[in-house]
């Protein structure tokens, strides 16, 4: 990713093509009607502040982020804290792994988290298990203890499981 906050017209085409070119797994993974609802909220390319039905929302974008460029997304907030792995592709050689550490902060704006090497991290979002394919599976194994260590310093009132309300 790497790119500045005024490359936010290629970050939105990239991630529309990753929808459109992976249509059924965002249509299974999302329910009837959301991967058109993803594509809705991705094809804004005004200038200017997006309207709301616009934003670009986690945990709804996560995998799509994890999966366009793959890498690893850690999505960091009070109330909701997972992992998206990429769905459909191998992890590249250790050396090559980015980490995008993604913040929320009041409630409605994200900002980029750097993430020391092999800090804690969350949970892998359930639905990756479900929806990934078998090249993707490698994954699983190389966060493993970044992720017990996180379940042991955060509280029961922070959800570690995702759910999607792409309305």
């Amino acid at each position: 990713m790497h790119q500045s906050e005024h490359n936010w017209k290629t970050c939105r085409n990239d991630l529309l093509l990753e929808v459109n070119n992976h249509y059924d797994l965002y249509e299974n993974m999302t329910g009837i009607g959301g991967a058109n609802k993803l594509r809705y909220r991705l094809s804004f390319f005004q200038y200017g502040t997006a309207p709301e039905d616009r934003w670009m929302i986690f945990p709804d974008m996560g995998h799509v982020v994890a999966s366009t460029y793959n890498v690893v997304v850690v999505l960091l907030s009070q109330l909701q804290c997972l992992t998206f792995l990429p769905l459909h592709s191998r992890p590249p050689s250790s050396d090559k792994i980015r980490v995008l550490g993604i913040g929320l902060v009041n409630g409605d704006h994200f900002v980029q988290v750097d993430l020391k090497a092999c800090s804690p991290m969350p949970p892998i979002a359930n639905y990756w298990f479900k929806f990934r394919w078998e090249e993707a599976k490698e994954w699983e194994t190389l966060f493993s203890v970044q992720i017990e260590a996180f379940k042991a310093i955060i509280g029961s009132d922070v959800a570690t499981a995702e759910s999607f309300d792409v309305d």
